[in-house]
């Protein structure tokens, strides 16, 4: 008897939700897509405008300033790169150094011992 019941409660409830019909889904969707074109259009018409945007010009003077700093830009990267390599050597050199004092102390504690 429950059986019964269950499956006509779920007959039921099946039938009475109903189904969207076609019409009222474009109902729902077509404001959605009339955006979606708006958007669509509006994009269009901004990638055209900075397609054609005039290509920026530089005075000579602007020329020259720039290519000033480009140079300056690259004797400070000329200069990076030089202390870059002296700090290696320096540190190379600590190294040794150390290295050679741990060998000058086992000398000596080895002459202690003697």
């Amino acid at each position: 008897m429950k059986k019964i019941l269950f499956l006509g409660m779920s007959v039921l409830l099946l039938t009475a939700t109903g189904c969207a019909t076609k019409t009222f889904v474009l109902q729902q969707t077509d404001p959605i897509n009339k955006k979606i074109g708006d958007l669509d259009s509006r994009l269009s018409a901004l990638e055209y405008k900075i397609d054609h945007l005039p290509a920026p010009s530089l005075s000579p003077t602007d020329k020259d300033a720039l290519q000033k700093a480009l140079d300056g830009a690259q004797k400070a990267q000329d200069s990076a790169n030089a202390a870059a390599d002296s700090a290696k050597k320096a540190e190379d050199a600590a190294n040794t150094a150390q290295t050679a004092a741990q060998k000058g102390n086992k000398i000596l504690e080895l002459e202690q011992k003697k």
